[in-house]
């Protein structure tokens, strides 16, 4: 088992529940609520912390490298993505970071500036190798919206199979902008990616296929000036 620690930042409250005690999908914590028992004082987190250290047999012991590796086969794929994308980006001399919180629309920062929205694609959703992907959040009500104009600076898509990404795409945000994918007027919650080695048919698929080509790269163990340039 795990710990799972919620905060109230309005009211600085916390709650550390048992991930053994939690038989439900979804949790919300309220002050007086089902879950008070678990409601500590900040100054009380030591002591909780080192109880469940000292429950070896309640709470799983493991390497750092082992809690990284996610357990269902999504965030598999997606972790393999991200690590696809810090490799380049990094190889090419660009600094990369991470934000503080989690599931907001950046998921890493180039240089200290740039903000990169990660997507991954497992698989092909059609024969003509067209691949979707999601370009949409999910508010507080779970009502899905576009992505607003200011959210993110450049979108990264990585092709994985077979465990391993075959190319990827970093398309910036005002591309996504200006094809009404992104920001105000945005119609639609999903993005067509076709790579070069796809064959679509439809008119407004092979136009998306054309530009596209000049934000896809291959995955190489070297890359070019001109490709680094074109980042």
């Amino acid at each position: 088992g795990l710990l799972v620690m919620m905060v109230a930042l309005d009211e600085r409250l916390l709650w550390v529940i048992p991930g053994h005690v939690i038989e439900v999908s979804n949790l919300w914590v309220t002050r007086g609520g089902r879950w008070d028992a678990y409601r500590f004082c900040w100054s009380d987190l030591a002591v909780v912390w080192s109880d469940a250290w000292s429950s070896p047999d309640l709470f799983l012991r493991k390497p750092v490298e082992a809690w990284q590796v996610p357990v269902s086969q999504k965030h598999q794929v997606s972790l393999i993505g991200q690590r696809c994308g810090v490799d380049f980006f990094r190889r090419i001399g660009l600094s990369v970071a991470f934000p503080f919180v989690e599931q907001g629309p950046c998921d890493m920062i180039l240089e200290g500036i740039i903000n990169v929205q990660n997507k991954t694609a497992g698989c092909p959703r059609s024969s003509s190798g067209r691949y979707d992907i999601s370009l949409c959040r999910v508010d507080s009500r779970r009502a899905r919206r576009p992505y607003q104009a200011d959210d993110f600076d450049l979108l990264a898509v990585y092709l994985v199979g077979s465990g391993s990404v075959s190319g990827f795409l970093l398309i910036p945000a005002h591309e996504l902008i200006r094809r009404g994918h992104v920001g105000l007027g945005a119609a639609c919650l999903y993005l067509a990616i076709y790579p070069p080695c796809s064959s679509p048919s439809r008119k407004t698929a092979v136009e998306a296929k054309a530009w596209q080509a000049q934000y896809y790269f291959s995955v190489k163990d070297q890359y070019s000036v001109e490709e680094c340039d074109r980042v």
